[in-house]
């Protein structure tokens, strides 16, 4: 997956944003990480962004996926640290 071009010209990871929550929903992801939905789906089934949940009631069609800030950070550590990391995913 790679980042998009503008996203590379206009963002540096790690963001720095204040949570006060432990738990992040998709659309802060998106965010956070200047990522589509689907992209940080797939981050999430590929393992590479750790530690989410789907906490949709039994009913519900759509999901409620949230992610642990910690998990977020440490995957923006890991882009910075590497920074063709999306490249080998």
């Amino acid at each position: 997956m790679m980042l998009n071009p503008i996203f590379q010209m206009t963002h540096r990871l790690p963001v720095p944003v204040l949570l006060t929550s432990p738990l992040v929903p998709l659309r802060g992801c998106v965010a956070l990480l200047g990522l589509r939905e689907d992209a940080i789906l797939e981050l999430i089934d590929d393992g590479a962004l750790e530690w989410a949940w789907d906490f949709r009631s039994p009913t519900a069609r759509r999901s409620f996926v949230v992610v642990l800030a910690d998990s977020l950070r440490a995957f923006q550590q890991r882009v910075v640290k590497h920074p063709t990391y999306f490249n080998d995913l």
